[in-house]
């Protein structure tokens, strides 16, 4: 049964619509306003999403704009429902990225069409996704356990801050994070690292340099003791070459690792130190217990990797943490509200 999240702050109109999609035998769940729209969207991560665009505290747009930072709910099909129903605002609720703009009242007829093209579409998807993952993750299971990609792979145990790789070495190894955190940089002209990346359990890194006799544009070091897979680069391309589920994870992974980095170079050029301490939170850490756990990673770290002084991110922190937004304990950052934080950047 498909699971749906209805998000409006007017009762009679979210009732109207919950009623109507459980006689539709859909799974619905709903939420009085954007933020706890929000709270539940990333809690059970629905099939579809119906939202309304003017409510307090955050409105349509904001609730988008939301989900679509976070991975699990970026790709969830997102429905404005709308008393605004002149052109010019459904030309604006098209243009922010949404499936589909109803006007209320919502017909019956166009709102029950509308929710089973999307359903129809996911189902497609999910076919398609489902025999994709099935050959893949046959691929990764190989990963895990290497010795199935090569007779040559080992694990490899390494201290807190001891060097994977260095930039410019020849690249005879692409690495798999079996457990703990590895950081890559880059080093300037005058000798100043910079974070480029951080890998945690189950993440690939040193695989860009394809090409034979290739060199590590990065410097690798552990940030905490940790345990890695190396697995010789001629071995894994090989894989890669036999294996199509592989060698189009692989593509996929390294196209959207370029576009992090070009995201990020806009963000250095544009936005303020406390947008981009925000969206560096936002991006590294991971949920647990309803809240944001950022991996322990040192100030100095962490200002490299959102570009500023650790003055300046040490003084951000402190204001957020003032503003409510951040629990800190020692090195650990926890994102106490995700959509708060947003927030408080102009993110609405």
């Amino acid at each position: 049964m498909k699971k749906i999240l209805v998000i409006d702050d007017q009762a009679l109109h979210r009732n109207t619509v919950v009623s109507l999609l459980e006689m539709a035998n859909y799974d619905v769940e709903q939420a009085k306003n954007g933020k706890e729209g929000i709270e539940k969207a990333l809690t059970l991560v629905p099939d579809l999403i119906l939202c309304d665009i003017i409510m307090p505290e955050l409105d349509g747009f904001g609730v988008q704009k939301l989900l679509l930072s976070h991975p699990q709910t970026r790709s969830i099909p997102f429905v404005f429902l709308s008393a605004k129903d002149n052109p010019e605002d459904i030309r604006l609720g098209m243009r922010s990225g949404s499936d589909d703009y109803l006007t209320k009242p919502v017909n019956q007829t166009d709102l029950l069409a509308s929710v089973e093209v999307r359903i129809a579409k996911i189902r497609q998807q999910n076919s398609f996704t489902e025999m994709q993952n099935n050959a893949f993750n046959e691929e990764k299971n190989l990963l895990t356990n290497m010795k199935e990609i090569s007779t040559s792979a080992r694990e490899k145990h390494i201290l807190r801050k001891e060097k994977v790789y260095q930039e410019g070495d020849v690249a005879h190894y692409v690495y798999w994070v079996i457990s703990g955190t590895i950081k890559t940089s880059k080093t300037d002209y005058y000798g100043k690292s910079y974070i480029t990346d951080i890998f945690s359990s189950g993440s690939f890194f040193g695989h860009l340099p394809f090409q034979h006799h290739s060199e590590y544009n990065e410097t690798a070091i552990a940030l905490e003791t940790s345990v890695i897979g190396m697995i010789p680069k001629k071995d894994f391309l090989a894989a890669v070459y036999r294996k199509p589920e592989l060698n189009q994870y692989i593509l996929q992974l390294t196209s959207q690792q370029l576009q992090d980095k070009n995201n990020r170079l806009l963000q250095l050029a544009y936005a303020s130190v406390r947008e981009r301490v925000a969206l560096v939170l936002l991006k590294y850490a991971s949920i647990t217990s309803g809240e944001l756990d950022l991996p322990t990673i040192s100030r100095e770290d962490l200002a490299s990797i959102v570009g500023t002084t650790k003055e300046s991110l040490v003084r951000t922190l402190s204001e957020m943490k003032k503003d409510g937004l951040l629990e800190l304990k020692g090195r650990e950052i926890a994102v106490l509200s995700p959509q708060e934080l947003m927030k408080s950047i102009g993110w609405h």
